[in-house]
């Protein structure tokens, strides 16, 4: 396993996407990680809609390196593969965070 550095990531930005108007929805957040400042993150979080899948997995979260896309690297293993694990726990704390804020923001809660 690879080490990301300790401590919270820096979200830079996040939002909510659909593919489409039936598609499936996901968040993309934007972040640095403690150990490496200079690089942009991209987690990209696909929601589970399948109701009784997801009382067992809630959804799916790719991580990737914006630098490494914009070197056109897309290939695993090779500078822009990166374990979900290591950032599902934050990432999906600011997804709440967003969601919340989202909600009250448009007269929700």
């Amino acid at each position: 396993m690879g080490n990301y550095g300790s401590g919270p990531i820096k979200v830079l930005a996040i939002d909510y996407h659909r593919n489409g108007v039936g598609g499936a929805g996901f968040y993309v957040v934007l972040f640095t990680i403690p150990n490496n400042p200079y690089e942009t993150m991209l987690a990209v979080s696909f929601e589970c809609e399948d109701a009784e899948l997801k009382q067992y997995h809630e959804g799916e979260i790719a991580i990737l390196s914006v630098e490494q896309l914009e070197n056109k690297n897309i290939e695993f293993a090779k500078g822009n593969s990166y374990r979900y694990e290591f950032f599902e726990k934050e990432i999906k704390k600011v997804i709440k965070e967003f969601i919340t804020k989202e909600r009250q923001r448009l007269g929700f809660e």
